[in-house]
């Protein structure tokens, strides 16, 4: 029961098989690590009845999550991950009835940096608040400059009849000239402002390219540190925001993108190179996560490359051309079938040739 919870964790995807260094992107893990340790490994020892007690089944769980400590680095995602899961097992644990080992490793920041984290979050939110109410104060203020421009065209027509009625009560009856100011009104109704113009949406074709993009990007296992906000808190960071002051990470460009927010996709593009610059900044250049970005930088400009045919640092064009059309009708038929299907979502796989 305590092996289901913690493999159905949202934290334990990294520790739910062993490690693959080609594929982990960790080719010294098994110089540091001399006795690996995984969730599937211990279900398999759990089957087996490999286990004689239930210390026997804890000290690998500890195991596991030692491991992970020594590899990663504080402040990694992966090792924020591993308190998580370390968090639920001594839960779950406990309310087993069984006794935590004396000396744990329970990874905890030291108090300084949690309040030093929780000061500069309050800040942030501090920021975040005065700007939304910045934002209201003006709309307020352009919905009365807008109330006020509906309201001055109506009532200059009526100035006009009042200045009017003098010189034409002379040739004319009172009586005439206030029905034909009403009836000039009522033909001649005041002006509307024009409606505000729309923003520019991306098109239907640069948005599936982006997505396949963000798609490839997001697969990658140097993706990992870059896949939610950061956490200063969480991961041992509390000057982050200091240094960072436009924070941005893939989920909140996958948002982004789905709600149509990008423009354009040089826009998409600026985002996805922010997260990296502000992994540039932070980190050291002999840090885990600073390596990482680099890696991850290759593949994007790589993806971008065989996606769009230019470079990142080239503005892309404005369309997207379609294949040039055959004579012949079932021939057309295949081809625009195959641009669909390199247009599709999940097709970023099979765009290419496998590099072994």
């Amino acid at each position: 029961r305590i092996l289901r919870k913690l493999t159905n964790h949202p934290s334990a995807f990294p520790f739910l098989r062993p490690v693959d260094v080609a594929l982990d992107g960790c080719p010294t893990y098994y110089d540091v690590i001399k006795h690996p340790m995984d969730l599937a490994t211990i279900k398999r020892n759990l089957d087996a009845r490999m286990y004689q007690d239930p210390r026997a089944f804890e000290n690998d769980i500890r195991l596991m999550l030692d491991n992970c400590y020594s590899f990663n680095p504080p402040g990694t995602l992966v090792y924020g991950l591993g308190q998580d899961l370390e968090t639920a097992f001594e839960n779950e644990w406990r309310k087993a009835g069984f006794t935590a080992i004396p000396d744990a490793n329970l990874a905890v920041v030291s108090s300084e940096a949690v309040a030093a984290a929780a000061a500069a979050k309050e800040k942030e939110q501090e920021k975040q608040e005065k700007q939304q109410e910045e934002k209201k104060k003006k709309n307020k203020q352009d919905e009365e400059k807008k109330r006020k421009s509906l309201a001055k065209p109506s009532a200059e027509p009526s100035k006009r009849a009042k200045k009017k009625q003098p010189d034409d009560a002379k040739n004319k009856q009172p009586e005439d000239t206030s029905s034909s100011a009403t009836a000039s009104e009522a033909q001649h109704p005041a002006p509307r402002p024009p409606p505000p113009s729309q923003p520019t949406l991306m098109s239907t074709a640069w948005r599936a390219l982006c997505n396949r993009v963000l798609l490839h990007l997001q697969a990658q296992p140097s993706a990992l540190e870059f896949m939610a906000p950061v956490d200063p808190v969480r991961q041992g960071v509390p000057t982050y925001f200091d240094i960072v002051k436009r924070p941005m990470d893939m989920g909140t460009v996958r948002k982004q993108l789905d709600r149509s927010h990008y423009p354009d996709p040089r826009a998409f593009l600026d985002d996805l190179r922010l997260i990296l610059n502000n992994c540039f900044l932070f980190n050291s250049p002999d840090t885990y996560v600073y390596s990482q970005g680099k890696t991850l930088q290759r593949v994007l400009e790589t993806t971008w490359m065989c996606q769009t045919g230019t470079s990142v640092d080239h503005h892309p064009v404005e369309c997207l051309f379609d294949d040039v059309p055959l004579l012949d009708k079932p021939l057309e038929r295949a081809r625009s079938l195959l641009t669909k299907i390199k247009r599709d979502d999940n097709s970023w796989p099979f765009l290419k040739p496998v590099d072994p």
